[in-house]
Order: structure tokens, then C-alpha cells, then sequence
């Protein structure tokens, strides 16, 4: 309480003081910036904006009334004096032109195409004259060629062809007629006799050869087959008898061992008891 009221409390009101203090200064110097600089300087400056502004606007009005209104105006009369003369130029090469185009076309165009159809008229109709008659020269021509040249070549052609067919179709038939019978003969007279020695012979070979062999081939394989059955069955029979026996021995021995686990556990109880 003694260091609150004796040094903080001083301490603080002469802080605050202070401070307070700065703070009227400031506020006295801004106070005294803004009146006696920034205020004049700002009018001044507003004053020769407005000066800068009013002179620029009298320049640009002047120089719009003085340079641009004249020169507008003489570019005007200029351009509508050039094409008012150039209109007038047009219209005299057109006129020209036409007069020109008029009189090339009724002296020019009309008699050359007048005469070039008169000539193709002319070259046309003496060319037809010139094609009918060579047409009717050729018709001719072919007409005689073919009833004095082509029929009587082609109606020998026809009857030499003919001629030749029929005494081919001749030869052909006699040729088949005599291979026919000589194919006939070859088989009464050679094929038939030696294949009937040929069946002959090999009934024979069948009746006094295989049937015999093959018999007693036959009677083999079934003695064979016979043994080699009776072999399996012995072999077979063999090993059931060995299977057997050794089933019955192991079942004489699990017995065996049954009774004396039962005796063994039958002890074991009794001695517990």
C-alpha cells in the first residue's frame, strides 16, 4: 500500500501528465500544420488548376474555331470538288465506252458472225452432200463384196466342212466298229480263259494250302490261349491263398493281442480295487 501510494500512484500521474501533455502539443502542431501550410498550399494548388484548366480550354476552343473549322472546311470543298469531277469523268467514259461498244457491235461483231455462219452453214451442208455419198459408195461396196465374195467363200467353207464332218463321222464310226470288236475278241479269247485258270488256280492254293494252314493255326492259338489261362488261373489262385493265409494270421494276432490288453486291464482294475 505504502509503494502503491508513494511510488506507483507518482509515478503514474506523472506518466499521465506527460502524455497528456504530448498529446496537447500535437495536437497544437497539427493544428497549426494544417492551417498555416496545408490549407494555402491546397488553395493554391486548386488556383492553378483552375488557372492550367481555363487556359487549356480557351486554347482548345481557339484552335478548334481557328484551325480545325477551316481546314474541315477546305478538306469539304476540295473533296466535293473532286468528285464532282470525277462523277463527271465517269459519266463521259461511260457514255464513251457505250458509243463504243454500240458501234464495234453493229459494225464489228454482226458482219463477222453473219459471215461465219453463212460459211458454216455452207461447209455443213456440202459436208452431209460429201458423208451421204461416201455412206452410199461404202453400202454399195459392202453389198457387192459380201453377195460375190463372202456368200460363195463361206457357202464352200460350209459344204467343205460338211463333206469333211460326214466322212470323219465315217472313219470314226468304222475305227470304233473294229476297236469294238477286237476289244470283244481280246476278252472272249484271252481275259476270259486266263482268268478263269487264274480262279482256278487260286481255289486250289485256297482248298489245298490256307484252309489247311490256317486250321491248324487256329488250333494253335486256342492251345495257347488255353495254357496261358491256366497259367493265370494257377498264379491267381496262388495268391489268394497267400492273401488269405496272411489275413488269418494277422487276425490271429490282433486276437492274440485283444486278450492280453482285456487280461492286462482285468489285472490293473483288481489291483486297484
Amino acid at each position: 500500500q505504502g509503494f502503491y501510494n508513494h511510488v506507483l500512484a507518482p509515478v503514474g500521474s506523472g506518466i499521465y501528465r506527460c502524455c497528456a501533455c504530448i498529446g496537447t502539443c500535437l495536437s497544437s502542431t497539427a493544428q497549426a500544420f494544417y492551417i498555416h501550410v496545408l490549407v494555402p498550399v491546397g488553395s493554391g494548388i486548386y488556383r492553378c488548376c483552375a488557372c492550367i484548366g481555363t487556359f487549356m480550354s480557351s486554347a482548345a476552343q481557339a484552335f478548334y474555331n481557328h484551325v480545325l473549322v477551316p481546314v474541315g472546311c477546305g478538306i469539304h470543298r476540295c473533296c466535293a470538288c473532286i468528285g464532282t469531277n470525277l462523277c463527271l469523268c465517269l459519266k463521259a467514259t461511260a457514255t464513251c465506252l457505250s458509243v463504243t461498244s454500240q458501234g464495234f457491235f453493229n459494225h464489228v461483231l454482226v458482219p463477222v458472225c453473219s459471215g461465219t455462219y453463212c460459211c458454216c452453214a455452207c461447209f455443213g451442208k456440202y459436208l452431209c452432200l460429201c458423208l451421204t455419198a461416201a455412206s452410199t459408195c461404202l453400202s454399195a461396196t459392202a453389198q457387192g463384196f459380201y453377195n460375190y465374195v463372202l456368200a460363195p467363200v463361206g457357202s464352200g467353207i460350209c459344204r467343205c466342212c460338211t463333206c469333211i464332218g460326214t466322212n470323219l463321222f465315217y472313219c470314226l464310226k468304222a475305227i470304233a466298229t473294229c476297236l469294238s470288236a477286237t476289244a470283244q475278241g481280246f476278252y472272249n479269247h484271252v481275259l476270259g480263259p486266263v482268268g478263269s485258270g487264274i480262279c482256278q488256280c487260286a481255289m486250289g492254293f485256297y482248298g489245298s494250302v490256307l484252309r489247311p494252314l490256317s486250321s491248324s493255326i487256329s488250333v494253335c492259338v486256342r492251345m495257347l490261349c488255353g495254357g496261358i489261362r491256366d497259367c493265370i488261373l494257377s498264379v491267381c489262385g496262388l495268391i489268394g491263398a497267400g492273401f488269405k493265409s496272411v489275413s488269418r494270421c494277422i487276425i490271429h494276432l490282433c486276437r492274440a493281442f485283444a486278450e492280453f490288453f482285456r487280461a492286462a486291464l482285468h489285472d490293473l482294475r483288481s489291483s486297484v480295487i
